[in-house]
């Protein structure tokens, strides 16, 4: 993005940046894509003078005058650091709203500068928080990758101290992860209580909804597209196919459509967007155009369809969509485009079988980090945290118990810090324990331990998609 001098450059509302004691953290507030970056000294003062009051001129010319009194970065450094911010996405803007930030106190946006200590790699504090309030669900999916064994269940008025601690440390990324909220008594009392706290969150459920039950949702703007991107409380219903018969064997519940159907229409009449999410199987390979031609009148614009995957609690090859489905499903998205042209679909494009899976190496280098235990966590029903949903809720993946240490006791333990940092020699006889990029692939960007112990039964193992993998798993997971 290229300023003239006049313009008034502000930090749009979909980004946050916070004042984490000793640095500054830049991040997008977004439940969908997870963007966290720790800055320079200078750069955590710069970007205070995006506050939209501003003009370009007077930032450039205040920023030298920073420069000049600390023997800072050159004149021309400016203009690429913000550069380098403006490719992040949707970063600045020309036009309100600006950052929420910028309400708190200036004094309050000032970090430690005589201790200043740049962790480009793990947050002083999570960004982001998944609270799985329970494991139950209403159906029994015979795809699911979830774990759904007995798990004892804090109530309501002992998560709130939790959710104080968590708002307290300005973290308002607060999603519903686990099974489905619904089975929960209480699960329109919890969502009033994020919602009480400014939380971000996503539902999603296969339970039935009821108009009462929907009217709450819509008044607390769950599933609202009118508000602003950083505001967004996704609603999101999972139906696999139209066939009635087919849905309620893929789910494992009797009249699933018909069920979900409703849902849809009370969810519809509250005034509520929700989008509907199908798992597409060896079963249901074609059901996609047809779920959009049913549903996409009654006022559904939003579809999600993802691949079965391999799960580490129950897997069944046999599930799997073969190299011809996963081709037809290309052409499928084209027609759907093609009849609903404003239609959101995303349709995921995954034409790989059996065999080796590896990515190029230059590919490997550029995956994303993994965000576990280095700007997220996951607590369990019963307070038990782990750094990502699909490990088992076992002593040998969690890291602690919020109910016993609080929310920043847990992301400050040693626990924690041996997760993300194990010893070399725990990966003997895996293609780990030799290479020279160790350190980098473990402890900076993050092996996929859910990928390795779903395909290997251990999280000390290269990933399947690692260069170096020579264990292939059956088929690509």
């Amino acid at each position: 993005m290229i300023f003239s001098d006049t313009d008034r450059p502000m930090i749009s509302e979909n980004w946050r940046f916070r004042n984490d004691g000793n640095c500054t953290v830049i991040y997008l507030h977004s439940l969908k894509k997870q963007v966290a970056r720790v800055l320079s000294p200078f750069e955590s003062i710069f970007i205070l003078l995006f506050d939209g009051n501003n003009t370009w001129a007077e930032i450039k010319t205040a920023a030298q005058e920073i420069i000049n009194s600390t023997d800072g970065q050159s004149a021309g450094e400016i203009e690429q650091i913000t550069t380098e911010l403006a490719h992040l996405d949707g970063f600045f803007s020309l036009e309100g709203p600006r950052s929420p930030s910028f309400d708190k106190p200036m004094e309050n946006l000032i970090p430690d500068f005589a201790n200043y200590t740049m962790t480009p790699h793990r947050m002083l504090r999570p960004i982001t928080i998944a609270i799985s309030f329970t494991n139950r669900c209403q159906c029994d999916c015979i795809y699911c990758y979830a774990e759904r064994e007995q798990c004892a269940e804090r109530s309501l008025d002992e998560w709130i101290p939790i959710l104080d601690e968590i708002a307290e440390n300005e973290i308002t990324l607060v999603d519903i992860g686990g099974a489905d909220i619904f089975c929960r008594h209480d699960a329109l009392e919890i969502m009033e209580e994020l919602d009480k706290r400014n939380f971000s969150f996503f539902v999603s459920t296969k339970s039935h909804i009821s108009p009462e039950q929907a009217q709450r949702m819509a008044d607390l703007n769950i599933g609202n597209k009118d508000v602003s991107h950083w505001a967004l409380r996704p609603m999101q219903v999972s139906l696999d196919s139209t066939d009635g018969r087919l849905a309620s064997f893929l789910t494992r519940h009797e009249n699933y459509f018909s069920k979900a159907q409703d849902t849809l229409r009370n969810l519809i009449e509250a005034g509520i967007s929700p989008r509907v999410k199908a798992v597409l199987t060896s079963h249901n390979a074609d059901a996609p155009l047809e779920l959009v031609r049913r549903l996409a009148p009654m006022g559904i614009n939003e579809f999600h369809f993802v691949q079965y995957s391999r799960g580490f609690y129950r897997h069944n090859d046999r599930l799997f969509l073969n190299l011809e489905q996963k081709k037809r499903l290309i052409s499928m998205e084209s027609q759907i485009k093609e009849e609903f042209p404003d239609i959101f679909v995303f349709m995921q494009k995954d034409v790989s079988t059996g065999g080796p899976r590896n990515l190029a190496p230059e590919v490997w280098a550029k995956r994303p980090n993994c965000s576990g235990g280095r700007t997220k966590m996951l607590v369990k029903p019963d307070g038990a945290v782990t750094l990502c949903e699909q490990t088992p809720n076992e002593p040998a993946y969690t890291v602690g118990n919020v109910f016993e240490d609080g929310v920043m006791g847990v992301w400050n333990s040693d626990a924690i810090h041996r997760f993300n940092n194990p010893s070399r020699e725990l990966f003997q006889n895996s293609a780990c324990y030799n290479c020279t990029d160790f350190a980098r692939c473990i402890y900076v960007k993050g092996w996929c331990f859910r990928d390795s112990l779903a395909c290997y039964g251990t999280i000390y193992e290269a990933p399947p998609d690692c260069p170096h993998q020579t264990k292939m798993p059956p088929r690509a997971i």
